[in-house]
């Protein structure tokens, strides 16, 4: 998978990951809104008895005036700006909540009162001894309204009950619910959001890394079919020319990995002995550069490197060898410095030798395979 379908599958999720929670959070926004009016129409049928209560105890007395029905019954009750009376007779309003609120008014008709459609259509909606209810706004605010027509003396009367609705849903314990259920509900819509976001990020990543891991293999693969070539060509009888050819098509410019060498030892045979080992030691990029070059002059196809560019050596492991070639490959002139040489003269199943050149070259961070 290339780094550009990878892009486009990361950004397809998140899209429709997106969409889907916009939707969910829209859906829930509208759950919600019904949940609150249906805690609004449970208290605003227990307001509309309140009503029809207050309305029973008007009529259980005969012949009271308006002022009497205002000061005994109305004005007696709790007014706040969160719930008050409103008692009008006709289109004249008698009282408002309070003295000081009725006297704004005292002079007005109702209309000039509920102003807003809403208000307006709700009183002009009252029924005859009909308790009803309805949302209204008042002075740019919301309220739940309960009012009756009732009629007293031969007079109409129309009397409401206003309640601010934010007081009936952000109040006691459903407003602490409601935020509990509102932080549970999102913090699972979020996860259930970045989860899959992160599921393809991560599959893209170990995507990337079982490509990187198969390159990786390949190229080992790569490196032990040129190694086994290398053994392959001192099993056969060679030309001395063909030994001494320096050229870049011969294959020796080859340098491997510290990493190949136990697979490579492991694969040697009798063919390949004697066995010999040079190691040399390089300061920096230009000292490594020089070495390689200088190899060049005396190693032939009969000789592999090894680099172990942590600590700066290069190993060299030559087949077929005597301690006048491992000399010759010492005396090199180079900058670099030369750590010495060993020699193995016999195939013995008792001597490991992949430890005896681990040893040589003492490179602990190897692992013994």
């Amino acid at each position: 998978m290339n780094r550009k379908l990878k892009k486009r599958s990361l950004l397809a999720v998140t899209v429709i990951m997106t969409v889907i929670l916009i939707v969910v959070i829209f859906v829930t926004w509208m759950a919600l809104s019904r949940y609150e009016q249906g805690i609004i129409d449970v208290c605003a049928t227990q307001q509309d008895s309140y009503v029809q209560l207050v309305v029973d105890q008007i009529n259980l007395k005969e012949n009271r005036s308006n002022e009497e029905i205002v000061q005994n019954i109305l004005g007696t009750m709790d007014a706040s700006t969160n719930r008050y009376w409103v008692f009008s007779q006709d289109q004249a309003l008698l009282f408002v909540k309070d003295t000081l609120e009725t006297n704004k008014y005292q002079s007005f008709k109702t209309d000039y009162y509920y102003t807003e459609k809403s208000s307006a259509a709700f009183v002009n909606s009252l029924r005859l001894n009909v308790v009803q209810h309805a949302d209204i706004v008042v002075n740019n605010k919301e309220y739940v309204a309960s009012g009756v027509m009732f009629n007293y003396g031969g007079k109409d009367y129309k009397m409401c009950l206003l309640t601010n609705r934010s007081v009936l849903l952000d109040n006691n314990y459903f407003l602490g619910a409601k935020v509990e259920f509102c932080v549970l509900l999102f913090g699972v819509y979020f996860l259930l959001y970045i989860i899959p976001i992160i599921a393809v990020s991560s599959f893209n990543r170990l995507v990337g890394k079982l490509e990187e891991s198969e390159k990786e293999n390949s190229d080992l693969n790569g490196k032990l079919v040129k190694l086994n070539h290398k053994l392959d060509l001192v099993g056969y009888e060679e030309l001395p020319e063909a030994l001494e050819d320096k050229s870049a098509g011969s294959g020796q410019q080859d340098i491997f990995d510290i990493s190949y060498a136990p697979d490579f030892i492991s694969r040697m045979n009798d063919s390949t002995y004697p066995v010999g080992f040079s190691l040399f030691a390089y300061a920096d990029d230009a000292g490594r550069k020089q070495l390689m070059e200088a190899l060049d002059t005396v190693l032939d196809k009969r000789d592999v490197r090894f680099e172990d560019k942590e600590n700066g050596t290069i190993s060299i492991i030559s087949m077929k060898c005597d301690k006048t070639k491992l000399r010759r490959v010492g005396d090199i002139d180079t900058d670099s410095a030369y750590l010495g040489f060993d020699i193995l003269n016999l195939r013995d199943d008792y001597v490991d030798i992949y430890k005896a050149f681990r040893n040589f070259v003492d490179i602990r961070s190897w692992s013994i395979g």
